[in-house]
């Protein structure tokens, strides 16, 4: 039995350069659920490369597997062949050349993407490509062969879910002002403190027990317990 798990930083496997936390999450819910956890999730993946993720394993999840699809922010493009993990494309502005080459990318691409944001990004088109997604993503959940597969919003909203992890996240911090931004390096895991792990487990465990209750990604994490 396996615990699949699409989507970006909020549902990535530990990391080691960040802050310790005894128990992620994901390998929490694992545990609960007994299930093997498999990662298709990464840092800065942009929800159509996270979806493209979704359609080549789609045959590989069986009937008894769990599966959690957790889409991330709309304006995220899989611009970068060799470098899916800058679907973020608004953190390449704060970096230097030398390290957009050490993504494999040219150092001109700062300028376009500075010049994409001016002149071509469209919120509504955003939007409008984020409603095509789901409504995509709920015709391929009929072809996949378990019962027990919940979509799990990062950022924006998905039916039989209130709230998103982000304001998991976000509602940690007393002053909201000092929530990190593109600039900045989050050492939480998952963007998240270590208690807010084990609370998020228990939810989605009991999600998956009975998929007929709302997720409230809203109430009952700690918050207002990071800053001044």
């Amino acid at each position: 039995m396996k615990l699949w798990i699409f989507g970006d930083s909020f549902s990535a496997m530990r990391q080691e350069d960040l802050d310790d936390c005894k128990l992620l999450w994901h390998e929490a819910l694992g545990k609960k659920l007994s299930a093997e956890v498999v990662y298709k999730s990464n840092f800065g993946w942009s929800n159509d490369y996270i979806y493209k993720h979704l359609i080549e394993n789609i045959n590989n999840i069986n009937h008894d597997d769990y599966v959690i699809i957790q889409y991330t922010e709309k304006n995220r493009k899989y611009f970068f062949k060799e470098a899916p993990q800058c679907g973020n494309y608004h953190a390449l502005c704060n970096m230097s050349s030398d390290d957009l080459l050490s993504l494999g990318l040219n150092k001109n691409v700062k300028n376009a993407i500075i010049s994409y944001i001016k002149y071509l990004h469209n919120e509504e088109a955003d939007e409008l490509s984020y409603h095509q997604l789901l409504n995509a993503t709920g015709s391929m959940m009929a072809e996949i062969p378990s019962n027990n597969v919940r979509l799990v919003p990062g950022f924006g909203h998905v039916n039989g879910v209130k709230g998103c992890l982000n304001d998991v996240s976000w509602n940690e911090y007393k002053n909201k002002n000092q929530h990190f931004s593109a600039s900045q390096v989050d050492k939480r895991q998952n963007h998240l403190s270590a208690n807010n792990h084990i609370i998020l487990a228990e939810k989605l465990a009991d999600w998956f027990a009975d998929p007929g209750i709302l997720l409230d990604l809203t109430a009952g994490f700690g918050d207002s317990f990071i800053g001044e």
